[in-house]
């Protein structure tokens, strides 16, 4: 919608955000709220986002050797009928326990049952745009510290970029996926391998880097990169950096850049499980403080001063509930609320 104050007409053919859903973390039997906080993603959190792709960064079971996890996992995902067309993942280094491979994930996950393997590029159109998402393994490096730290080799790197090279349309934006922080001493930065993920991130012209590992929600840009990890969404507890974690998922957009969103998971007992509904993002214009001062800049870099009272200020927003939203009003300064025209995502 056109946002300016007195707007005549607020309709504007303008093309819509690309909203994804972030999860990380799964930690099928880590304890008593996996498996229900599983079920309730599936069941609740998904539907409320019809169309939308669904990011999975990582640590699907607890230990990668118990194949009773392994198959709870497989069974939910073929229930709620998840493919790759809209579901992706990639490993993470729980994963990989304790046999030191990931034999189960490949012959388990949605990508690895579909041949996706352990890094691929998957692609999702809309409004005429595409957006393109590369999938990393960094916990596959062969033993336990490695995988635990995180780590990825220069050769898939390699790999990835010469699909890269061999794309034949450039895409609205590339979003990369891996499991590890690039930039933390629980992450690739511990044993160096954080350089061929800037290398990837550089040559890739990635727009957002997402992962999980840390079970703590947080957002840093690194120049015009936004680095942005996703709290666990099934092993609520102690985190790395503070005392608890609370259990979330995330909504992810690109549209005035990228931004996101996080929302928890609440409830016990975990039949009990909810969140504070409805999701509502503003995507456009660019919050000049989203994930400040955490990174390499103190304003977001994609905000841009806004003429005001000009006739092409433009508001775009996502507001998601179980059920669906009916309606959703703004207001500018203050002013009088003024509904939110629907647009066509076909």
């Amino acid at each position: 919608i056109d946002a300016s104050p007195g707007a005549v007409d607020a309709s504007v053919p303008e093309p819509g955000p690309h909203f994804f859903v972030h999860l990380s973390d799964v930690h099928i039997d880590s304890g008593a709220f996996a498996a229900p906080a599983f079920d309730y993603v599936l069941g609740t959190v998904l539907p409320s986002f019809p169309d939308v792709p669904v990011l999975v960064t990582g640590d699907l079971v607890e230990a990668g050797n118990n194949t009773d996890s392994w198959a709870y996992y497989e069974q939910k995902t073929i229930e709620a009928g998840l493919s790759p067309d809209t579901y992706v993942e990639c490993a993470g280094n729980h994963d990989s326990l304790l046999d030191g491979d990931l034999d189960n994930y490949l012959a388990h996950s949605v990508a690895g049952r579909a041949g996706r393997g352990l890094h691929a590029q998957y692609d999702f159109t809309r409004y005429g745009q595409r957006v393109r998402v590369l999938t990393t393994n960094t916990a596959d490096a062969g033993d336990p510290v490695r995988d635990g730290a995180g780590f990825i080799t220069s050769g898939q790197v390699d790999d990835i970029l010469a699909g890269v090279a061999d794309d034949p349309t450039e895409p609205y934006a590339t979003i990369v996926l891996g499991h590890h922080p690039k930039d933390t001493p629980d992450g690739l930065e511990l044993l160096g391998t954080d350089e061929e993920m800037e290398r990837l991130l550089d040559e890739a012209d990635a727009t957002a880097y997402l992962f999980g590992h840390s079970h703590v929600h947080f957002n840093y840009w690194d120049g015009m990169v936004l680095h942005t990890s996703a709290a666990t969404s099934g092993n609520p507890g102690d985190g790395v950096y503070t005392d608890w974690v609370d259990p979330e998922f995330s909504l992810f957009a690109i549209d005035a850049g990228p931004s996101e969103i996080s929302m928890p998971i609440l409830g016990l007992p975990p039949e009990a499980l909810h969140s504070p509904w409805p999701a509502v993002m503003i995507t456009r214009p660019a919050d000049r403080g989203f994930a400040a001062g955490l990174g390499s800049g103190d304003v977001n870099p994609w905000a841009v001063p806004l003429p005001r009272n000009t006739a092409d200020n433009l508001l775009h927003a996502g507001a998601f509930a179980p059920g669906g939203v009916q309606a959703v009003y703004f207001a500018v300064d203050g002013g009088a609320e003024q509904p939110m025209e629907v647009v066509d995502a076909d």
